[in-house]
């Protein structure tokens, strides 16, 4: 598929030892493409390539390493309510300490979650690391909210749901 004048050849599941595409670099999955990987999601995905600054595990929220780092990304802190502005996006894979890879910036995703129902509002859990929770009413604690459950927490498995999430 071509975006922004780039031709994607690996799928978004290749770690690189080095970096292939400038971090940042933005590219999108067709929905067709979405629902063969996982028949319980759908629509189109937006990833961001980033470096791991720490070895990432698969369906983690992933945080911005360190304030300089936009793009340097790091399984997000057990703090609840750790703002979106933060976080980078959904590690659909495990990726290794110092290599480059592809999170999910925006679309449906399978997501590490604690205690979450289907249409729950979702931000960062409190005690777990890289882990959704439900989410407060928005204009109350809003500003924490990064999407929304489709399934409750153990479906697709155990401590994982499927959700749409969208972070800047």
């Amino acid at each position: 598929m071509a975006y922004g004048n780039q031709v994607w050849t690996n799928p978004v599941t290749t770690e690189y030892t080095t970096e292939q595409y400038a971090l940042g670099t933005i590219r999108v999955e067709p929905a067709d493409e979405v629902t063969a990987s996982d028949a319980s999601l759908s629509g189109d995905r937006i990833w961001v390539f980033i470096k791991a600054g720490e070895a990432i595990t698969a369906n983690a929220i992933v945080e911005q390493n360190a304030t300089s780092t936009s793009f340097v990304g790091k399984r997000c802190a057990a703090t609840a309510q750790l703002h979106p502005m933060k976080l980078i996006g959904v590690a659909s894979h495990a990726l290794t300490l110092n290599y480059y890879g592809w999170v999910v910036k925006q679309g449906e995703v399978v997501i590490k979650s604690v205690s979450v129902s289907a249409g729950d509002l979702l931000e960062t859990n409190g005690a777990a690391r890289g882990t959704a929770q439900t989410g407060g009413t928005i204009g109350t604690d809003g500003d924490a909210t990064f999407g929304r459950a489709i399934t409750d927490t153990g479906t697709p498995s155990t401590g994982l749901s499927d959700a749409y999430v969208s972070f800047p």
